[in-house]
């Protein structure tokens, strides 16, 4: 899962990535989100502009943290 990855959220609030669909928010809806391997490939950050929004698990896509930060 090298290197990040662009996609839109549809307009439930959900992304497919890495073979997970993971929910972001229906806010989110229709947005273009970047999706960041961490260092050591066992989480990925969704990424909307200049923050992180979201962590979740490479393994089973579930959601690991939702506290958001800057880049």
């Amino acid at each position: 899962m090298a290197g990040t990855h662009v996609i839109k959220v549809n307009s439930w609030g959900y992304a497919r990535f890495a073979h997970h669909q993971v929910y972001l928010s229906e806010t989110m809806a229709e947005e273009y989100i970047e999706f960041r391997p961490n260092k050591d490939d066992t989480a990925f950050w969704a990424c909307y502009r200049n923050f992180k929004i979201g962590e979740f698990s490479t393994e089973n896509g579930k959601l690991i943290n939702r506290k958001i930060r800057r880049l």
